[in-house]
C-alpha cells in the first residue's frame, strides 16, 4: 500500500548573493543563473542572522500536475511563458506583476471588465 508523499509547503525564491553558499544550495533548482528555489528551513535562520540573500520571496502552498499535464497545457497554448527576470520577480510590486507581464504579450489587463478586473 502506498503512502502520501510529504511535500514542502514553504518555498523561498532567492537570489544567489550570500557570502557563504551553504551545502543546501547545491541541491536547489535554479530559476536563472542567480535565482534559486529552496524549501530548506536553514534559510529562515540565515535571514534572521543577516546571512541570507538580499532578495527573496516566500511562497506558501503547493500545486502539482499529473505526468505530462503541464507539457500538454503549454502545447495547447494555455500558458503564456516569458523568461524569468530578476527585475520582474524581485523589484516590481506584487500587485503589478500580472499586468506588467501581460504587457509583454500585448495584453492590456485594464481593458477587461472596464478596468475593474479582480474586483469582486
Amino acid at each position: 500500500m502506498g503512502s502520501c508523499k510529504r511535500l514542502p509547503i514553504l518555498f523561498i525564491m532567492k537570489t544567489i548573493d550570500t557570502l557563504v553558499e551553504d551545502i543546501y544550495n547545491l541541491f536547489e533548482p535554479s530559476i536563472t543563473n542567480n535565482i534559486k528555489l529552496t524549501s530548506n528551513n536553514q534559510i529562515i535562520s540565515d535571514l534572521i542572522n543577516d546571512n541570507g540573500p538580499l532578495d527573496y520571496i516566500f511562497s506558501l502552498g503547493y500545486s502539482g500536475w499529473s505526468e505530462g499535464q503541464l507539457e500538454k497545457e503549454i502545447e495547447d497554448g494555455d500558458w503564456l511563458i516569458m523568461p524569468a527576470s530578476y527585475n520582474h520577480i524581485f523589484k516590481i510590486p506584487n500587485n503589478s506583476k500580472w499586468s506588467t507581464a501581460a504587457v509583454q504579450f500585448g495584453i492590456d489587463i485594464n481593458s477587461f471588465s472596464g478596468g475593474k478586473s479582480g474586483q469582486a
